[in-house]
């Protein structure tokens, strides 16, 4: 811990026991040009102040929000029967539940299962088609002729004349 660091540490315990800086000249002179301890002094400062007002807030809001002798009276009785409440059974019979419709899961199931076998069946009973043409077998095309009459030459390029 450093210097600065102890100096803190003694002010702030100086001022939490309530005694005055005025016969520490190092601590009064510390604290003038400590940020940290000249809050915490002003902060203290103030803390009597602000406990009075917290005090006198205190006593006005509870005398306003006080629900008065007759709540408190009737408060532990009212906790016993909510306690004890809790563990008795009703007294009064609870509504009837519908009936269960024990049969909803068989046909959910069974309307899944009619669909598996459905496309099971239109999968493996598909036609075939036998392939009848072939490229083999398909006839050449008939040579191209130009409009003079004459075959194309198909190897000659484009400009050439042979």
């Amino acid at each position: 811990m450093s210097d600065r660091g102890v100096i803190c540490q003694a002010v702030e315990d100086r001022l939490l026991e309530g005694e005055k800086l005025t016969g520490h000249p190092e601590l009064v002179e510390h604290v003038g040009s400590c940020l940290e301890c000249f809050r915490t002094l002003s902060e203290l400062r103030e803390l009597p102040r602000i406990a009075e007002v917290m005090r006198a807030g205190a006593a006005e809001l509870a005398e306003e929000n006080d629900p008065g002798a007759a709540f408190w009276r009737a408060l532990p009785n009212r906790v016993a029967d909510e306690v004890l409440g809790a563990q008795r059974p009703p007294e009064t019979a609870a509504a009837p539940r519908p009936a269960r419709r024990w049969w909803a899961p068989a046909v959910v199931m069974s309307a899944g299962l009619s669909a598996a076998v459905a496309m099971l069946v239109v999968t493996l009973h598909r036609p075939v088609v036998p392939v009848t043409t072939s490229v083999a077998s398909a006839p050449a095309p008939a040579p191209a002729t130009l409009a003079g009459g004459a075959e194309s030459d198909d190897n000659l390029s484009m400009g050439e004349r042979g």
